[in-house]
């Protein structure tokens, strides 16, 4: 087993990005979409609710990224 030494800890500077990472993997998901059908309102709403999301997860758990790129995001909340 290899351990990936790019993972890095996302501080509060970083998750707007990592919000957007994360709208970008769950915009097309049915229940996202069924709670706000417009395309637009989603957009917008997704993203202050995602990084809300992300300072939680910062402040009470854990959020981590694949490497400074961003190109995977993940949130642990006790």
């Amino acid at each position: 087993m290899s351990i990936n030494s790019n993972i890095i800890r996302i501080t509060k500077t970083l998750s707007k990005e990592a919000a957007e990472v994360l709208y970008q993997a769950f915009r097309d998901y049915p229940l996202h979409q069924a709670f706000i059908p417009d395309d637009t309102e989603r957009k917008m709403k997704s993203r202050h609710f995602l990084d809300f999301f992300i300072r939680y997860a910062i402040t009470y758990g854990e959020a981590y990224a694949t490497s400074s790129k961003l190109e995977g995001v993940g949130l642990w909340i006790p």
